[in-house]
């Protein structure tokens, strides 16, 4: 039921954009999804078509696009960098312990070769 209300508010919306008048919310700084820019990218693509008018809305959300994955791709570098964590940090005392007695892991000492 929720979603039917959500749809319908999103719908009376797009009516009131699309007949020039304010829609009367603000979204403030939010940023699109990866696949919702990627979509809108694709229509714009379609319709510049039959609406060469909308060739500069196009740029526009290209050069969006190009800052997002920008953005993404910085994101993705810090996320690789952060997975290098000591191996007693992913596996835990027990099982690091239980390796080492095992045999499977053998431990190095400092300054013995």
């Amino acid at each position: 039921m929720m979603s039917y209300i959500s749809i319908f508010f999103n719908i009376i919306l797009v009516i009131k954009v699309l007949l020039g008048e304010n829609p009367g919310c603000e979204l403030g700084d939010s940023a699109p999804s990866k696949s919702g820019l990627v979509t809108v990218l694709e229509v714009l693509k379609i319709q510049m078509n039959f609406w060469p008018s909308l060739a500069s809305r196009f740029t526009e959300l290209q050069s969006l696009w190009e800052i997002y994955a920008a953005e993404n791709k910085k994101k993705q570098i810090k996320k690789i960098r952060r997975a290098d964590a000591p191996i007693w940090w992913k596996w835990g005392r027990k099982r690091l312990l239980y390796q080492i007695i095992k045999g499977h892991l053998r431990v190095r000492s400092r300054g013995v070769n």
